[in-house]
C-alpha cells in the first residue's frame, strides 16, 4: 500500500505530470486505495477464463486461486464503485481496442 501511495504522491508532486497514473492494483477498493484516485476502472472476465488465465500465469491451483477470489470484494461492488468497465472476455484485439476506448475517454474528461 504504501509503495502505491507514495507513487500516486510523487505523480501529484511531479512538476512533468503525466496526462494520467495506471494504478493496477486487485485489491484497490478492499484496501481504500480508490479514495487516493480520480478515476477507477474494473476490469471483468467470466469466472472460468480468470480462473485459466490465473493458472497460467502464476501456476497455481484452482482452489489456491479461488480462495484468492475469495477474499476479494463481489465484482459487482468493484463495478458499482468504479467509473468505468472493462469487459476482458474477448481476443487480445479486442482487449486492445477496449483500452484504446478507455485512453480517448480519459483524455476527453481530462480536457473537461
Amino acid at each position: 500500500i504504501e509503495r502505491v501511495l507514495a507513487l500516486l504522491s510523487k505523480a501529484d508532486k511531479h512538476a512533468l505530470r503525466p496526462l494520467y497514473l495506471v494504478v493496477d492494483a486487485a485489491l484497490l477498493f478492499e484496501l481504500g486505495l480508490h479514495h487516493h484516485t480520480d478515476v477507477t476502472v474494473t476490469v471483468d472476465a467470466p469466472r472460468e477464463q480468470l480462473v485459466d488465465r490465473i493458472h497460467k500465469r502464476d501456476n497455481l491451483s484452482r482452489s489456491q486461486i479461488l480462495q484468492r477470489l475469495q477474499s476479494q470484494w463481489p465484482v459487482e461492488k468493484k463495478i458499482e464503485l468504479s467509473d468505468y468497465l472493462i469487459e476482458n472476455n474477448g481476443s487480445i484485439e479486442d482487449l486492445r481496442h477496449k483500452t484504446q476506448t478507455l485512453h480517448h475517454w480519459l483524455l476527453n474528461r481530462i480536457a473537461t
